[in-house]
């Protein structure tokens, strides 16, 4: 009972997804063939984020307004994957800029639509934990809405807080 009262009174006793605590980042990876060049490519299938209550999954298109995602995830990509760049670029058919795959030897959209031929073959090529942001926390909010994250009591060890204080 003392462990509680101190939370509540600090701070610490929080409901919903917590900021400040960890999460495991799993970036997936598999193989297609480009439709420009020919070459086989490489590309990031999925952005895997796992945390205290629950897990889900982003593709590419889908972090591309979540910027301190995208960002941990393209400085945790290894080079000598060979993975295309990730980055701006308009496609026709949406009739609109998006960020996306590209193709590692000829740097030509991979679309959305066709990131599921590498989906076969896939697999997790970097994991890194990182602390729940409130960009990090909206977004996983907004995506698979309150109904799939389990809403929890939770204390926050004051380690956790940014700041190191409550």
């Amino acid at each position: 009972m003392r462990a509680l009262l101190d939370a509540a009174f600090t701070k610490r006793l929080r409901f919903g997804l917590q900021l400040g605590t960890h999460a495991i980042v799993a970036i997936r990876a598999g193989f297609l063939s480009c439709w420009s060049c020919g070459a086989d490519t490489r590309i990031v299938t999925g952005i895997d984020v796992t945390f205290d209550s629950g897990e889900l999954s982003f593709t590419i298109p889908e972090i591309g307004d979540q910027t301190d995602l995208l960002d941990s995830v393209l400085s945790r990509l290894p080079s000598n994957l060979e993975i295309g760049r990730i980055k701006p670029r308009f496609s026709k058919t949406r009739g609109r800029s998006y960020v996306s795959n590209g193709c590692f030897h000829c740097d030509v959209l991979v679309g959305e639509f066709y990131e599921h031929d590498a989906w076969d073959e896939q697999q997790t090529v970097v994991a890194f934990s990182i602390r729940i942001n409130k960009q990090l926390q909206t977004a996983i909010e907004s995506h698979c809405g309150s109904e799939e994250i389990e809403k929890r009591w939770g204390v926050v060890p004051v380690a956790d807080f940014p700041s190191g204080q409550p």
